[in-house]
């Protein structure tokens, strides 16, 4: 089932300079794989709120974080916020909203799971039980 979430739904959350084609694509990839998930887990003011949520990340993530002005007693200055990397939905304030409240683990299917397998010990030991 796809969600209504348009465009010009996303844009009135987040500011991006990405393109209307970027933020559709990254919608549709969001609706397919999680949009089942959601939509059987949630009424729908919550699927369409962790919907949207997941879409930002995305858009975050792709912009890498955002610059904010701060103004000094003296002057102005700006500052930039530089998202988390390599910390999946924890990396942006979207992501993380996703994991507070989708507590059915949809999120889960955002993103591939990595198994990680290391072998530690002398790779010139002998295993043939001579001495």
């Amino acid at each position: 089932m796809a969600l209504p979430t348009s465009v010009n739904d996303i844009r009135e959350l987040i500011k991006t300079p990405l393109p209307d084609a970027v933020i559709e694509s990254i919608i549709c990839m969001v609706n397919e794989l999680v949009g089942d998930c959601l939509t059987s887990s949630y009424p729908e003011c919550t699927t369409e709120n962790i919907f949207n949520w997941m879409v930002c990340h995305f858009i975050q993530a792709m912009d890498g974080g955002s610059a904010t002005q701060k103004r000094a007693a003296n002057g102005a200055s700006i500052s930039f916020e530089q998202y988390g990397t390599g910390e999946g939905l924890k990396s942006t304030p979207f992501g993380r909203m996703v994991l507070m409240v989708d507590t059915q683990g949809c999120y889960s299917g955002l993103v591939a799971d990595t198994f990680l397998f290391g072998v530690i010990g002398d790779p010139t030991r002998s295993t043939s039980g001579g001495c």
